[in-house]
């Protein structure tokens, strides 16, 4: 297979999100990087990515505010997310319920537990185990 699996990072500080989309593309991903939400919504027409890596601490709009517009659109609401924010679990409370049954967020990572490491394994482990279910 040819074509590298696309990202599209949404990640407000744009010295580590330029980190992140430079580790990535290095592990064979083809990466975008944005910093809003809208630019996000934007994006993704544009790019088509196969998954988004979203920081939940956005200006202006939220993540969970993109999580609800992403999962509004019948052609993308499917697309797989993986958080990956400085926010730890633990914040939600109850909250994180709503962030997996209704927004559908794959994974949730926090920042000062996962690495880039972490994270590429992880998206790896994603696209490897859907890949085998949809073969089988």
């Amino acid at each position: 297979m040819s074509s590298r699996t696309k990202l599209l990072i949404i990640e407000p500080d744009i010295v580590f999100g330029n980190s992140l989309v430079s580790f990535l593309n290095h592990q064979d991903f083809d990466c975008r990087l944005v910093t809003t939400a809208q630019k996000g919504i934007e994006a993704i027409d544009n790019f088509k990515p196969d998954m988004i890596i979203l920081e939940i601490q956005l200006s202006v709009h939220s993540g969970i505010e993109f999580l609800y517009e992403l999962r509004s659109y019948d052609d993308i609401k499917k697309c797989p997310v993986i958080v990956y924010t400085m926010l730890e679990k633990s914040v939600w409370g109850l909250g994180f319920v709503n962030l997996k049954l209704q927004l559908k967020v794959d994974l949730y990572l926090c920042k000062l537990d996962n690495d880039f490491f972490d994270l590429t394994s992880e998206i790896k482990k994603y696209f490897n185990h859907n890949l085998s279910h949809a073969v089988s």
